[in-house]
């Protein structure tokens, strides 16, 4: 199960139910539920979270969180972000 929420969740509804079978970005989703991160009472919602494995999502560096993955295994880069200074750093992903 930790497996599966750390490298499937991707959207819950307002009582944190999951919805395993989605995959896509945020607005692909049904109604009735939202982002992970975005969930009013995740317990860390004043903890800057980051975390990546979600393509769909992309690169995206906010205040509440910093998703990582920007689809380096689909053609685009390998990205890392140091925290102290706020630095991202990114090289070219490669297909064999």
């Amino acid at each position: 199960m930790i497996t599966a929420v750390l490298t499937r969740l991707r959207f819950c509804d307002a009582n944190g139910k999951a919805l395993w079978n989605a995959s896509g970005p945020p607005g692909t989703q049904p109604a009735a539920y939202k982002p992970w991160f975005k969930h009013q009472h995740r317990q860390t919602r004043d903890t800057r979270m980051v975390f990546g494995h979600w393509a769909a999502l992309g690169l995206r560096i906010k205040k509440r969180y910093i998703a990582l993955d920007s689809g380096c295994v689909w053609g685009g880069r390998l990205s890392a972000f140091r925290l102290d200074d706020e630095k991202l750093f990114q090289v070219p992903g490669h297909f064999r």
